[in-house]
């Protein structure tokens, strides 16, 4: 394993780069690019990824605990058995990308564009889906919990059953 405590790794290029059992904690990564990354058993605490750009990357069994993604850009990604917990991605776009037995709790969405990716056996627990756009979901065997919902939005989410909106 690999730790990072307390540094600024601003606006870096890491594409490219298999990132495996890392602990990162109060660490910057504003602005950086993390294109075609892989990253793998890796915890991130206290994380700043605002305004990052994402795309076609790979996450597995990753925590990302009160972490800012904040004007993020996030595009054609996998993240498999990945948990957000508490943390912002205000004004984020999460586009096109597989969400897969992970974990959203706490997870404040406002103002971000969610558009067409897909939920396998994903668990929303303790947050809003009403102050931003979150459309066009493929949605299997996901689970709600103490969730708002727009209206809206329940028009767009192929694939879910009202018991799966409790």
């Amino acid at each position: 394993g690999f730790d990072i405590a307390d540094k600024a790794i601003i606006q870096s290029k890491l594409d490219g780069s298999i990132i495996k059992n890392w602990k990162v904690t109060n660490t910057n990564f504003s602005r950086c690019d993390l294109n075609a990354v892989r990253v793998e058993s890796c915890v991130f605490t206290n994380v700043d990824f605002s305004a990052v750009d994402i795309l076609s990357s790979i996450f597995s069994n990753c925590q990302f605990i009160n972490c800012n993604f904040d004007e993020a850009h996030i595009s054609d990604c996998d993240f498999i058995n990945s948990h957000f917990r508490k943390s912002t991605m205000t004004n984020c776009r999460f586009l096109k990308s597989i969400i897969k037995n992970s974990l959203l709790l706490e997870t404040n969405l406002v103002s971000s564009t969610m558009l067409l990716n897909k939920y396998y056996s994903t668990s929303f627990s303790n947050m809003t889906l009403g102050k931003c756009t979150f459309d066009y979901h493929i949605m299997r065997d996901c689970m709600f919990g103490s969730v708002k919902l727009n209206t809206g939005c329940l028009a767009y989410f192929y694939g879910c059953t009202a018991n799966q909106l409790k």
